[in-house]
Order: C-alpha cells, then sequence, then structure tokens
C-alpha cells in the first residue's frame, strides 16, 4: 500500500489481508485475500476499510449476502464505531461526535482460491483481473475508464444504506492454470491498468521489485510521469503455480 504523495502512511484509507503469506501452499490449503478503499471524505474510513477486510479474510462461516447482512455486517458496524470513538480527544467535541454519526465508507473485495479455482465477490470499485500468458482472461468488476469517475456502491459503517447491498454484489469465478496470475488492486492502480491495458509490461516491472520500498518509488514515477492518479495505491498478486 502507498499513501497519497506528500501524506504519511497512516493516513492511507486503504487495507488488505490475505489468510497466508506463504509464497507457496498446497492446493487443499485455500487462500483468502481480501482489499479494500476507504472513501477519502468519510470519518475514520480507513479504520472501516481494516476491520472490512479482516472480516472477509477470517470469516468462516458463508460468505453470503444475506449472513453478511443480517449477522456479520450488524457486528462489525458495532465494532468500528467502538474503535472510532475511543480513539478521538475526550470530551468528543460535536463536531467529532457528528462525522461519527455520518459514518464510513468503504468498498471491499474477497477473493478465494481453492485447487486449480478462484472465485471473488464484493462491493465497489476495488478490482481483480485474472491473467494468463500476460492477457487478461477475466476482470471484476469489467469497468471501462470513465466507469472510475462514477460514484461507486459502497459498505457503510451505519445503518440506514442497505437497500442496494444485495443488487450491487459482484461476483465471478474461474479456472487456473499454472502460471497464471490473480491481480487485486484499488481503484487508482486498477483505472490506470484498464486505461493503458499493458498487461505484459505491467507484469515484468511489478515482478521485478523486491520491496516495498521498491513498490513505493514505482507508484510514485507512475504518478508523476505516467499518469497514475494521486490517491491511496494498493495492488497484491496472487500466482498459480
Amino acid at each position: 500500500m502507498v499513501p497519497k504523495a506528500g501524506e504519511p502512511g497512516a493516513s492511507c484509507r486503504d487495507a488488505w489481508r490475505a489468510s497466508s503469506r506463504r509464497a507457496r501452499l498446497p492446493v487443499h490449503v485455500g487462500l483468502r485475500v481480501a482489499i479494500a478503499d476507504g472513501a477519502s471524505t468519510a470519518s475514520a474510513s480507513g479504520l472501516w476499510a481494516q476491520i472490512l477486510v479482516k472480516t472477509a479474510v477470517e470469516c468462516k462461516a458463508p460468505w453470503s449476502r444475506t449472513a453478511f447482512r443480517k449477522g456479520i455486517l450488524v457486528m462489525k458496524r458495532a465494532e468500528w464505531h467502538r474503535q472510532a470513538r475511543a480513539v478521538l480527544p475526550q470530551p468528543i467535541s460535536w463536531f467529532a461526535e457528528a462525522a461519527l454519526d455520518r459514518g464510513a465508507f468503504s468498498t471491499l473485495l474477497l477473493a478465494e482460491v481453492e485447487g486449480n479455482t478462484w472465485r471473488a465477490e464484493g462491493w465497489g470499485d476495488s478490482c481483480l483481473f485474472h491473467l494468463r500468458d500476460g492477457l487478461l482472461v477475466r476482470a471484476l468488476p469489467n469497468l471501462k475508464p470513465e466507469d472510475f469517475e462514477k460514484n461507486p456502491y459502497l459498505l457503510a459503517s451505519i445503518q440506514g444504506h442497505d437497500e442496494g447491498i444485495a443488487k450491487n454484489l459482484l461476483f465471478a469465478r474461474g479456472n487456473l492454470l499454472r502460471g497464471d496470475m490473480l491481480i487485486m488492486a484499488t481503484d487508482a492502480l486498477a483505472c490506470w491498468l484498464v486505461t493503458t491495458g499493458a498487461w505484459s509490461e505491467f507484469l515484468r516491472e511489478v515482478c521485478s521489485l523486491r520491496s516495498e520500498e521498491d513498490f513505493a518509488l514505482w507508484v510514485d514515477e507512475l504518478r508523476r510521469e505516467r499518469g497514475l492518479k494521486n490517491d491511496d495505491t494498493t495492488l497484491v498478486l496472487v500466482e498459480f503455480l
């Protein structure tokens, strides 16, 4: 993850989490990876994104629309409210209280890999790209560059914003061959990838990076010289070996 240029790392409102960071996993051991992008205009949206990815990866029950909406999401909203209040200066000012009442908003995308199959589901414009031999096989969601300028559906940390949660759920699945790559990216990088379409070049550059510092320098170069929007930027790569 890389924050906006000129901002500290703690200000980043993106989040990601994986059930394992091991380079190789047996095929019978499922991998779960989640990314989220908290809305920059909302209070404590980075915290909300962190709660969502942790929940998505660690949830043992089937991650269905009904269960998520009626059970898990309710509990996690209460957790967000407790944690968001706890970090505020006491006594809490009226405008901070008002911001909490307005809530936080975030995208969420979960991908699961088990055996030679993958499935993904979530909400918003954080994206998954399935690549094979440097070519795009499937994208979720399948967005055009101009679609990233629209307001995506976001999960809210407060009640009263769930009317579209079922119809806006994104879902896709696919089969994996040896050497296939799954790319998960928040909106700034996802939009850049869709716009350029230079998948093979992108993979060569990214696979040459050896550290988080290298990734941050690469993102900075994309922002300065190659049209990447100055926004929090998160990338997760999963290679099927």
